[in-house]
């Protein structure tokens, strides 16, 4: 390979920002005839001023969580869900995260009263939760990072490929 080539690429490595990340967390919910657990994907590590939730799995009561409710749609009104995930504790705040189950959706948050603080919303009332726990992430590359990676060491291979013919 060529010094010039050879120092472009790396010029180009060094200017190319870090991998972007998701973020996976576990997390259960319980309380009075209540339960759901499954992950969370955040748009990245988590930050005390807050983090997006961007997607969810799991099961609440048995039934599969069918998808993630758009911040401020559930439920309807001033108070709406916001999908952020904090540091520390709590994990959530007023607003809290949304999901549905089939056609009815709930929204899970942290008001600081009695017992956890974490209550399960939906029609017709709330559920006070025993418990909110969420586990430490794993890192998971997106998936754009991942192209770009692979588009990178095909080039490579291609320049060292016509340079030895």
């Amino acid at each position: 390979m060529k010094p010039a080539t050879v120092a472009l690429s790396l010029a180009a490595l060094a200017a190319t920002p870090g991998l972007a990340r998701a973020s996976v967390y576990d997390f259960s919910l319980s309380g009075t005839g209540y339960s759901a657990s499954g992950m969370l994907t955040t748009a990245g590590d988590l930050s005390p001023s807050g983090t997006l939730i961007t997607g969810i799995s799991g099961t609440q009561n048995g039934s599969a969580i069918t998808g993630l409710r758009a911040p401020g749609t559930y439920p309807p009104g001033s108070q709406a869900n916001d999908n952020l995930l904090f540091s520390g504790t709590p994990s959530l705040d007023d607003l809290g995260f949304s999901f549905k189950v089939g056609m009815q959706s709930f929204n899970v948050y942290f008001t600081g009263g009695a017992g956890s603080g974490y209550y399960e919303f939906s029609t017709p009332g709330a559920t006070e939760l025993a418990s909110f726990v969420l586990s430490s992430p794993t890192a998971v590359p997106e998936p754009a990072s991942l192209a770009l990676l692979a588009v990178g060491l095909l080039t490579m291979s291609a320049a060292y490929a016509r340079r030895r013919a």
